[in-house]
């Protein structure tokens, strides 16, 4: 996170606007890593694209979810989200 970090604050040292966008059908951990660089970075203004709303089932107790077609950067320890610990086992490859 920290190069991410330091080529953001290269973007905007030289003019630059970004965009952030996740992968397509990255889980809610993935999502609110995004979210919080988006907060972090200085001229984020084209988007931020997280993807996790596309998926059936996410993997963290509780999703993180549109409100009035916003999404909220979560604000408790860490990422902010819990990982469903049950649903990583049930989808693990062995």
């Amino acid at each position: 996170i920290s190069g991410l970090m330091a080529a953001g604050h290269a973007c905007a040292a030289l003019g630059l606007e970004l965009n952030l966008a996740g992968k397509l059908a990255e889980s809610s951990i993935a999502s609110a890593a995004l979210l919080h660089l988006s907060a972090a970075l200085p001229h984020v203004r084209w988007g931020v694209s997280p993807s996790h709303l596309s998926l059936a089932q996410d993997i963290v107790q509780a999703p993180i979810q549109t409100i009035n077609g916003l999404l909220p950067i979560p604000d408790t320890a860490g990422l902010g989200i819990e990982v469903d610990e049950d649903l990583v086992r049930k989808y693990q490859i062995k």
